[in-house]
């Protein structure tokens, strides 16, 4: 086993509305100071110190509320978007996320590359944080209290047996005073002057047993792997949902874009752990009249890009007007379906059918342009074939090839289509338009459809005017010639 605990120290802080790194700020908890930033500690100012005698050092101090269920909600987006690494992520306390990423070593070949990959994904997240690894989760947590705890382990300790030989000696140093037992249990630990828990663990085991009780011989060992110590993983949501609370009401739209590409960082994230796509996203702008306005955006292909999210919501906030100033901003997407590959033949230009949907999408985001798609219809018969819809509506279907086409072109209907057919006069049964009449050419192709209710039966021909101009008739059960369309 193998595992690697993340804190987030600053957690309190940095999930704070009017949070500004580097600012003289701190978050209280029943009078108390819970957590102060860098810049409050040159004042003088530390954790557990009154509110009030903090006031009294500076008067630049902001000073916020604590806010549990922002912290539970900004820990799990992060535990979250850690499962790119390890199924197994786990939550440990309320600031602390465990990972197992023994099964994982050889997808990514060997903890420094795990190492990397985690510790630049911290630090895009925008959270101070420190890691340490051991061969429990216990042991993890506790790694985290030393000052070197974000020590990158080498590859020789990648094995149990090393990288259990290096926890044991590095918890040797570890103080008492910072055990995860109870406190009852931690001052009777600390009553003889036990410093560190390599004392601890210098005096036999029966003698523990005696002193403090079972629940400590249970708590070491788990610590030390000598009794499985199991962890749950956190559970993934079937549908996204996020959202970001702004400390001052936003009353210009530039003000959202980068919030908005905050919460389209977080829909990628989520879309790529479950390799789903989203063909809609809807933002919810809530304005402080408890009203909210909406905003649906949609795309016209099944490929994901969070370039191309963030461009098209981009395009869209130009010709957005707020109605009232912004609170907080939420986005959710539609239904996500299963990714799939894009299926092309093998001489096919693939970068025709992606360039077409990006300028279609580009195109509907101009409020005065209205775009619309022809799609099939339930229908045979020629003009009620297709329906029009508005573009990001319409559900494009499946492409047919050239090998699926026959090579006859009389089979085919034609490009130019009439929407309702024009009768045309006969001269010696033989049809006329123009004033000459036209030469039908081999081949016949029947049509019969809804006979539950008057019927259509129509015998359609090619017609050849003497211009040259090809023309696609029908002979209804009237015997009366009708012109559909041109070639």
């Amino acid at each position: 086993m193998l595992w690697i605990a993340v804190q987030f120290p600053l957690l309190p802080l940095e999930v704070q509305p009017g949070f500004q790194p580097g600012a003289n700020q701190a978050v209280q908890e029943k009078q108390h100071l819970l957590i102060i930033s860098a810049a409050a500690q040159t004042d003088g100012i530390h954790a557990g110190m009154k509110v009030v005698t903090a006031q009294a050092l500076s008067d630049a101090l902001d000073i916020f509320s604590r806010c549990e269920d922002a912290e539970q909600k900004a820990l799990h987006v992060l535990a979250r978007s850690l499962l790119f690494l390890t199924p197994a992520v786990s939550i440990a306390s309320e600031n602390t996320l465990l990972l197992e990423i023994a099964g994982s070593l050889k997808l990514f070949r060997g903890i420094d590359k795990i190492l990397e990959l985690l510790c630049r994904h911290l630090d895009n997240r925008r959270h101070a944080w420190r890691l340490a690894a051991g061969h429990t989760p216990l042991a993890a947590e506790l790694l985290l209290q030393q000052a070197d705890s974000n020590v990158r382990l080498d590859p020789e300790h990648i094995t149990p047996e090393r990288l259990k030989e290096e926890t044991l000696r590095r918890l040797q140093r570890v103080p008492v005073s910072v055990l995860t037992v109870d406190r009852k249990l931690a001052r009777t630990l600390a009553a003889p002057g036990f410093a560190s828990l390599g004392e601890l663990l210098a005096l036999p085991r029966s003698a523990q047993g005696k002193r403090y009780g079972r629940d400590w011989l249970d708590w070491l060992e788990r610590l030390l792997g000598e009794k499985p110590d199991p962890r749950r993983p956190i559970d993934m949501p079937q549908r996204f949902h996020a959202e970001t609370e702004f400390a001052e009401p936003v009353e210009q739209v530039q003000g959202l874009v980068f919030p908005a590409q905050r919460l389209l960082e977080k829909l990628d994230t989520f879309l790529n752990l479950h390799q789903l796509h989203s063909k809609a996203i809807r933002w919810h702008f809530h304005h402080e009249d408890t009203q909210v306005s909406r905003l649906l955006i949609r795309r016209a292909s099944d490929q994901e890009t969070a370039n191309l999210w963030q461009e098209l919501t981009r395009r869209h906030f130009e010709h957005l007007q707020l109605s009232a100033p912004v609170q907080k901003l939420a986005l959710d997407c539609a239904r996500p379906l299963p990714r799939r590959a894009a299926a092309l033949s093998l001489f096919e230009q693939a970068w025709q059918r992606p360039a077409a949907a990006t300028l279609l999408e580009r195109l509907a985001t101009l409020p005065a342009l209205h775009t619309e798609m022809l799609h099939a219809a339930d229908c045979h018969v020629p003009e009620l074939a297709q329906r029009r819809l508005p573009a990001m509506q319409a559900h494009p279907t499946k492409r047919e090839s050239a090998s699926d086409r026959q090579l006859n072109p009389f089979s085919d209907s034609p490009l130019w289509l009439l929407d309702t057919p024009l009768a045309l006069r006969q001269q010696q049964q033989q049809p006329v338009w123009r004033g000459a009449r036209l030469e039908l050419l081999p081949g016949e192709h029947l049509l019969h459809s809804h006979w539950w209710q008057q019927g259509v039966a129509r015998h359609y021909r090619i017609g050849r005017h003497p211009d040259g101009v090809c023309c696609w008739l029908f002979r209804d059960s009237q015997q009366q010639w009708f012109l559909h369309g041109f070639f």
